[in-house]
């Protein structure tokens, strides 16, 4: 059961640029996953309701509500990429490029 749910979240992450990532945003629903993070180990943390795993990630900030400087920030920045998977009614993102250093030293 876990593996399926693995492989069908697996199969439903995308890449996209930031502005496409504003609604998810305005609505209260995006999280960004940390680099050193695997988007699909948090994605399916979140999907099987594992909350001691997503409240060591949110306490040790590998996932997080990015500010909007940051997103506005990235979507400067038409290069930028990000991969993302919607687990309703959340949307996790995480840069595809070496942005989050940069956004990293602006959250201190």
């Amino acid at each position: 059961m876990a593996e399926d749910l693995r492989e069908k979240l697996k199969s439903d992450i995308q890449a996209t640029h930031a502005p496409e990532l504003l609604p998810h945003h305005r609505r209260d629903a995006l999280f960004m996953v940390r680099k050193d993070v695997d988007i699909l180990d948090a994605a399916v943390a979140i999907a099987s309701d594992a909350t001691e795993i997503v409240a060591v990630l949110i306490k040790e900030e590998k996932l997080f509500k990015p500010s909007l400087a940051q997103l506005s920030d990235w979507c400067v920045d038409r290069e930028l990429r990000f991969q993302f998977v919607i687990l309703q009614p959340y949307v996790l993102a995480q840069a595809l490029e070496d942005v989050q250093a940069e956004s990293d030293k602006s959250q201190n």
